[in-house]
């Protein structure tokens, strides 16, 4: 798989492993992942509102716990997980002492392999409000006012890219990523 920039940025792109293109969406083998530039700002959202969306669906066999997204620099940054054992889906923030804390959870999110779940996470400043959505369903909401990381980091798509390699590998499809810095 080739992956190509086509916003015009010259943006590093990596691809690792061999995640497939494939007519439903990408497919993540549990082994790749897609590392898009290191230095990147655009996700440091800081104290800015923000939208995240995508549509996964597990593959059999899938990890205990995996990562979809991560934007991770340093000690800043934040990440969507799921534990396929607690039955969770959590957006983690990472706000600077390098301990992950979840700041939303869908407690009752089961994977599923044959059906497409539609994940949004999105925080507004307006209202100091981070929401959490599943199939348009309103799952979590809390009033905070956490910096969602204010440095360049490497943005990772299919598993945890912290520094020393990607662990916590995702199996399964992703499609219709969109990351906004606006509440939607």
């Amino acid at each position: 798989m080739t992956a190509v920039d086509l916003t015009g940025r010259h943006t590093n792109i990596t691809v690792s492993g061999t995640p497939s293109l494939v007519e439903s969406g990408t497919y993540f083998d549990g082994a790749s992942c897609i590392f898009v530039n290191d230095g990147l700002t655009d996700f440091a959202f800081g104290a800015g509102s923000f939208t995240i969306e995508l549509d996964v669906k597990y593959a059999a066999g899938v990890e205990s716990r995996n990562v979809l997204l991560d934007f991770i620099g340093g000690f800043w940054g934040w990440a969507i997980r799921s534990r396929v054992s607690y039955y969770d889906l959590a957006f983690d923030v990472t706000p600077g002492s390098g301990e992950g804390t979840y700041a939303a959870v869908d407690p009752y999110f089961t994977p599923s392999t044959t059906d497409w779940s539609s994940i949004a996470v999105c925080y507004d400043t307006a209202t100091d409000t981070l929401k959490l959505f599943r199939n348009g369903t309103l799952i979590y909401t809390a009033t905070t006012s956490n910096t969602y990381s204010v440095y360049a980091a490497r943005f990772t798509i299919g598993a945890d890219g912290r520094s020393g390699g990607p662990t916590l590998f995702f199996k399964g499809w992703l499609r219709n990523l969109r990351i906004t810095k606006s509440a939607r």
